[in-house]
């Protein structure tokens, strides 16, 4: 009788593209069906959209709902490289698969160095398998389109890479990391310096380790940094006074940890069974991606939501193969059952658990193109082509190649305002919402041109 634990460890190579490829077909298919249901939003559906198209038409990374140019709060210069695909395609969905697409190829890496450092195929598949069904990836994947997508791939084939000595693959990996976001460069020196310490790599490890404070020291000198002026403002409003306020007075950061964003990072560790403890030197690289979310003040950070838990993923994953190594070889030989299996089980329990969690709390409606949809279309088709639009938040990732476009309940010069009473009010409340919406309708200047199941359509009048 054939052993199934053998099968699937015989056939780990293939199955693990076949994971893969799977997962790319079906996330790729439900975010794109997500976006077409209007459900995506305004940030940052409509950010990045406007941004990749703005580049790919020479106007440069500028946002104008929100009025700014995208490098004043991070410099991200690989939306210079997703431009071109707007030639094949010009549409938010083509950012969808391509997110899509790079959150399945994270789970290679794993495999790949899960397969070096363990020594078996099979804890490798499962590795990346539970990568796969995470459900911080799941939140990632359905909120929007996030350029964090991009790290785990990209970082743990590098440090695989650096592990094999393949060079070449390693600099090209943590150059496009490097070009993420400016806070990869603090990531890229944690992993210069794990090369350069533990593996007794000096290419790797010097290069990498003063690229990342080249990188990120530039970037804080020379580009104002929007993000540290608002999600630290309890430490600091620039690098250097959060960086004293830290060292000074070490217990402002402690009790924002213990009381905020302490029980976050627990239940991601958690959901590894505290693996990377078992493995100091690889526990150390979430130094970095754990400090920048633990003490930022922005609650979607510091809970770890969506995009945000991804930095801190990577190296989770990095530190949970490197852990499951040490422990490898304990067992409990009058029981015939080995550690290893045990934890691996309970592993995959959690993050199933957590996943059917997720599904359970999804919003069906996301996936279904009905009545509501429909009429939907219909509103956006009133609106003519290049005009000035103030739109509800799940309405402007359709309407971001206005060159004019709002976010409600911002107007300013809109020739059209569309409105959904039933969709997503963001960023107001339902009470303050419904008062800028009678607000508009008393508005002589404006004319109801369409309406129809909560969602209404005004044109500024000729008069």
């Amino acid at each position: 009788m054939l052993n199934p634990m053998k099968l699937l460890k015989k056939n780990s190579d293939i199955l693990i593209y076949l994971l893969v490829v799977s997962y790319f077909v079906m996330m790729a298919f439900l975010t794109v069906l997500k976006h077409a249901t209007f459900h995506s939003n305004a940030c940052d559906m409509a950010l990045c959209d406007q941004i990749v198209s703005n580049i790919l038409h020479g106007k440069g990374p500028y946002i104008t709902f929100l009025n700014k140019n995208y490098l004043n709060e991070h410099l991200s210069l690989i939306f210079f490289l997703l431009a071109p695909f707007y030639l094949i395609y010009d549409s938010p969905e083509t950012l969808l698969i391509i997110q899509a697409l790079f959150l399945a190829l994270g789970a290679l890496p794993i495999y790949l160095l899960a397969k070096h450092v363990i020594k078996d195929k099979l804890s490798a598949l499962i590795f990346s398998f539970i990568y796969l069904i995470s459900s911080q990836l799941l939140e990632a994947i359905f909120f929007d389109f996030h350029l964090e997508s991009f790290i785990p791939f990209f970082l743990i084939f590098a440090f695989y890479s650096g592990l094999k000595k393949h060079y070449i693959c390693y600099f090209i990996c943590m150059i496009l990391a490097f070009l993420v976001r400016e806070d990869v460069a603090l990531y890229g020196i944690a992993i210069g310096l794990y090369f350069l310490i533990v593996e007794k790599n000096r290419k790797i490890g010097i290069v990498t380790t003063l690229a990342g404070i080249i990188w990120f020291g530039l970037v804080i000198r020379y580009i104002r940094h929007g993000v540290l002026e608002t999600r630290y403002t309890y430490l600091g409003t620039d690098f250097s006074s959060i960086l004293k306020t830290i060292i000074l007075n070490p217990f402002v950061p402690l009790k924002h940890i213990f009381i905020n964003s302490g029980l976050p990072a627990l239940k991601l560790f958690f959901k590894m069974g505290f693996l990377p403890f078992f493995n100091l030197p690889t526990l150390a690289l979430s130094f970095f991606p754990l400090s920048t979310t633990m003490l930022s003040n922005y609650t979607s950070q510091y809970t770890l939501y969506a995009e945000y838990s991804i930095p801190v993923l990577t190296f989770l994953y990095i530190g949970s193969v490197y852990g499951f190594a040490k422990i490898s070889n304990f067992s409990w030989q009058h029981r015939e059952i080995k550690l290893r299996n045990l934890i691996l089980f309970m592993i995959i329990l959690i993050n199933i658990f957590c996943l059917f969690r997720f599904i359970y709390r999804v919003d069906k409606r996301w996936f279904v193109k009905d009545t509501h949809v429909e009429i939907g279309s219909i509103a956006l088709s009133k609106i003519s082509e290049g005009v000035s639009v103030s739109a509800q938040t799940n309405f402007l990732p359709h309407l971001s190649r206005h060159e004019k476009n709002y976010l409600f309940p911002n107007i300013n010069d809109a020739e059209y305002i569309i409105i959904d009473t039933k969709g997503n009010k963001w960023p107001l409340g339902k009470d303050e919402y419904f008062r800028k919406v009678r607000e508009v309708q008393k508005n002589k200047t404006y004319n109801t041109i369409y309406s129809n199941d909560g969602i209404i359509v005004f044109k500024r009048s000729e008069n």
